[in-house]
């Protein structure tokens, strides 16, 4: 059985202020993207029903990207346009504290 996993193609560059990351995903639809950021990593996944290899199979998108993790992860915009996943990621205007522990 073949697999129709595959890593979609990215570009991902950076402003003053945010993130940008512009993936390729032919097919999907806005229904079947799902995007996750956790300190550090970025996950993208997509499933595109369209595309189907010879045993009915559907072809599934995932990227992981590590990323600052300085980005505020609940103002993600995110937008899908023929194909073109674009999101902008805001980064965080807090400073990120870092526990010392005394040795």
């Amino acid at each position: 059985m073949t697999n129709m996993t595959t890593s979609p193609s990215v570009d991902v560059f950076e402003s003053d202020g945010a993130l940008y990351v512009l993936a390729d995903m032919p097919g999907v639809h806005e229904d079947d993207v799902s995007v996750m950021l956790v300190p550090g990593l970025l996950r993208i996944t997509g499933r595109a029903d369209a595309l189907r290899d010879s045993h009915g199979q559907c072809a599934r998108y995932v990227r992981e990207l590590p990323i600052d993790p300085r980005l505020e992860p609940d103002s993600i915009d995110a937008t899908l346009h023929n194909g073109q996943l674009r999101l902008r990621i805001p980064k965080t205007s807090r400073p990120t504290p870092i526990p010392i522990e005394p040795t």
